[in-house]
């Protein structure tokens, strides 16, 4: 029984896939189970460094043109020498299947913002209002300090499943892609997308280079990610509600990934956001019942689900991809 293993084992490690296949699947469940935390990431750092180049070059007497200039070159500066200096760690790696499987974990922190807007609803449910509204706005760009319990739980929902589809979906999906300088790179644009954000009027032109590479390479997991919601909860009422929010004030693929959400949780999403003082005028995508507590709380279960539905389909996809590859008798 030992020598088959042994036999079996051996020829595992011949399959091309196996080694980097295996990584990927438990830097999966590290990112989940055992995340690094917060205040030993990187992108707090980065977020820092793009707000004082955003500072330095965005200047309110430029014209428009002259601000997008500054902006695309801008996040040229900000990410080449990142992506050239992690390239060269790479070549110069004795393994370089584990530096990208380290460069993944690193990219793969929607755990932090799952805990973060758990700790918000826990403030909620005590009526900590105050509390609950300082917890969600270290995580959006919106203005929470008018909001009412109702616009708290739907700000955290939001916030919710907008950052597990960036956060992991996303990254997950560029790294099967193009691996992980691909993986990489889009977290570094997702970072300077929400540091130099078009919703914010003094950075609308400002942003407009990395918003439209942010919004370009989100896409696909916006769609895709949509459809696995849809699918797991509720389909039709999901096409139903996107096809009713044609004035939702929101890109396409945006519209489809919330009325999926919408159609889970049986509540309506989107609505009317402040910015700086500017009110942003939106409609409501899903049904008239507006979110509450115990909705942020079934959407925190759900999320978690869906985790686990992702790493069962990746799972199976690493079973299929070493049938195809097992090594066959000539």
């Amino acid at each position: 029984m030992q020598q088959l293993a042994a036999q079996y084992w051996q020829l595992l490690t011949q399959i091309p896939a196996f080694e980097p296949g295996l990584l990927f699947l438990l830097v999966v469940l590290l990112a989940q189970y055992a995340a690094l935390p917060q205040q030993y990431q990187i992108w707090p750092l980065l977020r820092l460094l793009a707000q004082r180049i955003e500072q330095k070059v965005n200047k309110s007497t430029d014209s428009q043109s002259q601000q997008r200039l500054a902006g695309a070159l801008a996040l040229a500066v900000v990410l080449l020498p990142v992506l050239l200096l992690s390239w060269t760690l790479r070549q110069l790696s004795e393994w370089p299947v584990g530096f990208d499987a380290v460069l993944l974990y690193l990219c793969l922190d929607f755990r932090n913002y799952q805990l973060q807007v758990q700790t918000a609803a826990s403030s909620l449910q005590r009526q900590q209002y105050q509390l609950a509204k300082d917890q969600l706005q270290a995580m959006l760009r919106r203005e929470c300090a008018q909001l009412s319990a109702t616009g708290l739980a739907k700000a955290g929902i939001e916030v919710l499943a907008q950052r597990q589809v960036r956060h992991a979906v996303a990254v997950l999906l560029w790294y099967l892609l193009g691996g992980a300088m691909f993986a990489l790179s889009y977290r570094l644009l997702l970072e300077l997308q929400q540091a130099w954000s078009g919703k914010i009027p003094s950075q609308r032109a400002f942003s407009g280079a990395v918003s439209a590479c942010g919004r370009l390479f989100t896409l696909p997991a916006l769609w895709l990610h949509g459809a696995l919601v849809g699918m797991l909860y509720r389909f039709q009422p999901t096409l139903r509600y996107f096809n009713s929010s044609q004035n939702a004030g929101l890109p396409t693929a945006d519209r489809w990934y919330l009325a999926a959400w919408s159609a889970a949780l049986q509540r309506n999403l989107a609505g009317p956001v402040m910015y700086q003082g500017t009110k942003l005028r939106r409609e409501r995508i899903g049904p008239p019942e507006n979110p509450q507590l115990a909705d942020l709380q079934l959407a925190l279960q759900l999320s978690r689900q869906i985790q686990r539905t992702i790493f069962l389909l990746l799972c199976c996809g690493f079973a299929l991809t070493l049938l195809y590859q097992w090594p066959r008798p000539f």
